[in-house]
Order: structure tokens, then sequence, then C-alpha cells
């Protein structure tokens, strides 16, 4: 079992510590809580790690050496004294992707791209300013429908997909998208029915959230190699239905490659539905029966999976949110709002009875 410890970074004054052999690990916390700066930490740690135990050609491992010292000095600048430890510390040569961060904010992407050449960077981030890099480098791969990405890299390469796992991932994306997305002549589009189509830029603030992040699943779909992919805050200008889809799509991403997932959320319904998912995985790998409620490319084992809660009162605090006999998270950590809210209308209700209202 490995352990990152992240120590005296932004609102984390004392330290966090996490299992980095967990498939998927979400965080919720109030605003200002640390999830952000644990997500980059961990981002930064899993950069390191790949640069160091991955070949790379020659100009690519200068890019990447680049991009190392860059967050480097971004959180030295910013965090002076922080710490980050691993262990044990790795010390095997394995064959990983580059890890993927995700960060919040996506609807601004199609805005950017439009006036955005990503050969030169923008005065942004330096996380963000890396997606966008990524990003603009998988999206010439979308000028095919996904079908076709998949043919073309099950023809292509010597990766072992499987097609079934892909096409049902497919179903999903094209599902929550409720469109096709294409880029074409330099330009993102949407395609609802047939040949009708709009600029990206015109979609709504659900679909540009949540279209990178399906990119990024897709993606890893197709280079079935595990990867650490960090996402935030997948929920948002989401309807929660279109949250459990793509917790769903998570989870065949985790079970297909291999792949390390965290998540940062203010959603209830991502815990309950992973909820489900882990619950899945407990009575429906158990039992032999032809009836299936969840798909098993879609269940979590509950060993699989870790969930925290930050916290900052006068000092960080954090822990876990699993309960240790059911192995589900506890989603009401996330939603205590509801108890008072439900207090206090219950106090107007009685107000409004003893008045005669």
């Amino acid at each position: 079992m490995q352990k990152i410890t992240i120590e005296n970074i932004g609102p984390i004054d004392t330290f966090f510590e996490m299992d980095l052999d967990k498939k998927l690990t979400i965080l919720i916390g109030g605003q200002a809580t640390g999830k952000t700066t644990v997500a980059r930490a961990l981002y930064y740690d899993a950069l390191c790690d790949y640069v160091a135990n991955t070949e790379s050609n020659t100009s690519k491992r200068q890019i990447e050496n680049d991009t190392v010292e860059a967050i480097r000095k971004y959180l030295h600048k910013t965090y002076n004294d922080y710490k980050i430890t691993i262990d044990p510390p790795p010390n095997t040569y394995y064959k990983k992707q580059y890890p993927i961060y995700v960060p919040a904010g996506r609807k601004t992407i199609p805005l950017i791209f439009s006036n955005y050449t990503a050969a030169s960077r923008i005065n942004v981030d330096i996380f963000f300013d890396e997606f966008l890099i990524f990003l603009d480098e998988i999206r010439k791969e979308h000028t095919m429908s996904l079908q076709g990405m998949l043919l073309e890299e099950i023809k292509n390469t010597n990766y072992q997909i499987d097609e079934s796992n892909a096409k049902a991932a497919i179903d999903l994306i094209e599902n929550i998208l409720k469109g096709k997305y294409r880029y074409e002549n330099g330009n993102e589009r949407l395609y609802y029915d047939g040949e009708a189509s709009i600029p990206l830029t015109l979609a709504s603030s659900g679909q540009q959230e949540i279209l990178y992040i399906l990119m990024v699943l897709f993606y890893s779909l197709l280079v079935p190699k595990p990867c650490t992919i960090i996402i935030e805050e997948p929920e948002a200008h989401v309807y929660p239905e279109t949250q459990k889809l793509t917790m769903e799509l998570v989870a065949r991403v985790i079970n297909s490659t291999g792949s390390n997932v965290i998540i940062t959320t203010h959603s209830p319904y991502i815990l309950t539905s992973t909820n489900l998912l882990i619950h899945s995985a407990k009575v429906e790998n158990s039992i032999n029966s032809h009836e299936t409620v969840i798909d098993p490319m879609e269940r979590l084992n509950p060993e699989d999976v870790s969930a925290f809660i930050l916290e900052r009162n006068d000092t960080f605090s954090f822990r876990s949110i699993i309960d240790a006999e059911t192995g589900l998270i506890n989603a009401e950590e996330i939603d205590k709002v509801s108890e008072i809210i439900d207090s206090q209308m219950s106090d107007l209700v009685d107000l409004e009875v003893k008045h005669g209202l």
C-alpha cells in the first residue's frame, strides 16, 4: 500500500494523507477547505512519478521536464514550505499514461479555443493551461464519430481494446451530451438531428462543462493503460441524471484500464450514484444470477473506493466518510444543510399554526 502525505500547502496547515492504491477517491468539503489544493498536489506527484518511471523520446521528455519544473516553481512560489511525500517511494518502471488534470471552469474553454492557439501559452493558471494544450491535441481526433475513432484505434494500434465496453461508453457519452461532438476546420460543433448543428460556444453551459470530461474519459478508453485522472466538480451545471451517467462512465474507465480517478465534488448525487455502483458490486458480484441491475463494467468494488471530507475550523482536518461496515460513502455528510432547512421549515409551520395564518 502506497500513501501520499501533503503538508503545509494552502489551507492544509497540518497534513492530508490518502492511499494512492485506491481506484476511485472522492473529496468533499466546503469552499476553501483544500480540495483543489489536494487535487493539484496529487497531479504534481503523478506527473513527477510518470516522468521518473516512463520512457519518452528526447523532445517529449524535455517538454515533460519543463512542465514539472513550471509546476514546482508555482507550488514553491505559492506555498513556499509545502511538502509532498510518498511512502514507500515509487521505484519501479511501469507503463502508464500521462496524468490528466481536468480543472473546474470548463465552460470557458470553447470561448478560449475560439481565440486561442494552443501552441503558445497564454497567461492563465498553469494547471488550466496544461489541460488546454492536452485538449488541443485530442480534439483533432474528433473530426470523425466516436464509433469511427474506435474502429481506427482498433485497426491501427496493438492495444487490447474491449470493443463492447467502448461501444457502451459511446452510448453513455451521446446520452449524456444529448448530441455528437465534432471538430471541423478548427471549429467545435455539436450535432443534434442528422446534419443540424450549432457552434459549441452556443451550447448549454452544462454541455460545455461536461464535454471535456467525456473527451478525457473516452481518450482513456482508447489508450487502455492505467492513468491518474483528476476531475474537479463533474456536477457543474448538469442535471442529477447526467451526474449518475457520468459516474457510470468513470467506473467503465476504471474497470477497463486500471486507472486511478480522483474527484472533487459538492454534489450528493455524485456520492449516491457511486454508492449504487459500490452496492451493486457487493450484491451482484456475490450471486450467480442472469438478472442484472447494474452492468458488471460499471460496478465498483468497495475496497477500491475511498472518500474524505476536508474541513477547516481553526486548523485543517480531514476524515474518511466511508462506512466501515457497509463500504458505502456517508452521503449525508454533503447534504447536512437539508436537515437545517427541514428544521427551520418545521419551526415556520409551527409559527404559522400558532398565529392562525
